[in-house]
């Protein structure tokens, strides 16, 4: 019998070493590595999941969520990610996100490295983002975890920019959450918000 765990708080993962395999999500779990029948609700290299918002601040292109925020993300969320995001008075544009669980001496911290897709302002320093994450494209490699920085590849950003033009990724950029902002057109000018990817959500 093979074991999997997927542990509630990401700080105890270490506690369930014992298990054939640790997932940091059940979005993880690829059944055909068990011997179990793939799924099928993959849309290309996209899969869809129930929104989850996040807002915080930027400060020299990090993202510092709100850590007083009831909807923050859930302690199970690591990977690569996309959906919609919309930096203070801007319009809403496409978004693709890196987020993963780094040890920092006694701690826990959640590092969350957002890469916007569209003409925004380069000069982020000190606004407000929001983040309505709608996808889900794959879990960072353990060369990836160990790097002290997040790298959100070409590919990632194209997959992620093609899955939202799709009605079932696009339906959520007029989501209540974002009805403020109108949507930015997409553009080929490169990320202003990935210059580093320390952030975030210090867990104690």
């Amino acid at each position: 019998m093979n074991v999997i765990a997927v542990p509630s708080l990401q700080a105890l993962a270490d506690r369930y070493d014992i298990a054939d395999s640790v997932l940091h999500s059940l979005l993880e779990f690829q059944p055909e590595h068990w011997g179990l029948p793939a799924f099928e609700d993959w849309m290309g290299n996209a899969l869809m999941i129930e929104p989850l918002y996040a807002k915080g601040q930027i400060h020299e292109g990090l993202l510092y969520a709100d850590a007083d925020d009831q909807n923050a993300l859930p302690d199970q969320i690591s990977g690569v990610f996309f959906g919609w995001a919309k930096l203070d008075r801007h319009r809403v544009s496409k978004v693709v996100v890196s987020i993963e669980w780094r040890h920092d001496s006694c701690t826990m911290k959640r590092i969350i490295k957002p890469c916007l897709i569209g003409k925004l302002n380069k000069d982020a320093n000190g606004q407000r983002l929001e983040l309505l994450l709608v996808g889900y494209i794959k879990e960072l490699s353990r060369k990836e975890n160990a790097s002290k920085e997040l790298y959100i590849s070409e590919e990632e950003k194209f997959v992620a920019s093609e899955a939202l033009d799709l009605p079932i990724f696009s339906q959520h950029m007029n989501n209540n959450l974002l009805t403020d902002a109108l949507v930015l057109e997409d553009g080929a000018v490169p990320c202003e918000l990935s210059n580093s990817c320390h952030v975030n959500n210090v867990l104690a």
